[in-house]
């Protein structure tokens, strides 16, 4: 889709929040249990609806759109239509975390917990080797995030080969291919506050994340310190994806391939690409997560059903040159 006019682009952002709304609905009445008429509901279906569906759509919503915003500043920031949200290593990080709390026996809640405090620890590292290091600050900080991805990465390896085979492995593996089966009321308030969190100051500064695809000299003769905007874009971009690894699991190219999309709709322009890209996510993860607990016998973990999804699309980009 060709940008379009401002005028426009709120009738497109205005169809994007009902067609959320329509999908979130139709997702509610759809299930392994079978649909439910929400007009009409029985004692076993009120317990359907609201502990089972309503908490899972909402941790969609929430994890889909902060994954998405996370992608679309970090792409802005590193001039790099595909930097994805686990450039710097959070999700390694949740993953490692996931995976130790899940090896000491951890409820479902310490997991998560787990997962999102190794998360910002991995990203303190990450900041603290960038600051030492000598170079551009957006490739050491690049570098300085795979590295530090790698040796989360060994750490899960390591984790899985002393964990018990027959309890402890099926479910760490289980955990790292991305599942949102299971959320209850306590993930909703965790995902939701975190998303607020994370999501409100950006969208507060959205307009001067546009600075950061200038050159250093440009933006400081606007009297912005990049510095501190870099900082402060990194650490509440990281916030939103590590609430959401650790809620989700790993779940790869949302926060790549609908940013892309989101471009194409709203421009370059954050101040409109973060809210589309927000309502974007949202809308793309929730019909994924229903397709994967609806089209099958068996529930596809997210995580592959998007690795099928993403990895088609980057290869149509990448034979379209222009698109890139």
């Amino acid at each position: 889709m060709q940008n379009v006019n401002r005028k426009s682009r709120r009738f497109v952002f205005l169809f994007l929040f009902v067609l959320l709304l329509v999908i979130c609905f139709i997702s509610l009445c759809l299930g392994r249990f079978g649909f439910v008429n929400v007009f009409d509901l029985t004692e076993q279906s009120k317990i359907v609806l609201w502990n089972i569906r309503f908490t899972r759509i909402v941790c969609a919503c929430a994890v889909g759109a902060g994954l998405s915003v996370a992608g679309a500043v970090f792409q802005t920031l590193f001039h790099n239509p595909l930097a994805s949200p686990d450039l710097l290593g959070a999700s390694s990080g949740a993953g490692f975390g996931a995976a130790l709390a899940i090896l000491l026996g951890f409820s479902k809640s310490g997991v998560t917990v787990s997962a999102f405090a190794v998360s910002l620890f991995s990203i303190v590292i990450i900041y603290l080797i960038s600051k030492k290091a000598h170079g551009k600050s957006s490739y050491v900080l690049i570098v300085s995030g795979i590295l530090v991805s790698a040796i989360f990465s060994s750490g899960i390896s390591f984790v899985k080969l002393i964990s018990d085979p027959e309890n402890k492995l099926p479910e760490i593996t289980f955990w790292l291919m991305g599942s949102l089966a299971g959320k209850k009321a306590e993930d909703c308030i965790f995902i939701c506050t975190s998303f607020l969190v994370g999501a409100i100051p950006l969208f507060l500064i959205r307009w001067k994340i546009n600075l950061l695809s200038l050159s250093s000299d440009e933006a400081k003769s606007l009297g912005v310190n990049t510095a501190l905007l870099k900082t402060v874009v990194v650490i509440f971009a990281t916030i939103l994806t590590s609430a959401s690894v650790s809620v989700s699991g790993l779940i790869g190219w949302i926060g790549i391939i609908v940013p892309l999309i989101a471009r194409k709709i709203s421009g370059e322009n954050c101040v409109e690409l973060i809210p589309c890209s927000a309502l974007l996510g949202a809308v793309f993860l929730v019909v994924v997560d229903t397709v994967s607990r609806c089209a099958f016998s068996a529930e596809i973990p997210i995580g592959i059903l998007m690795s099928f999804i993403g990895s088609p699309f980057l290869i149509a980009l990448l034979l379209k040159r222009k698109s890139i």
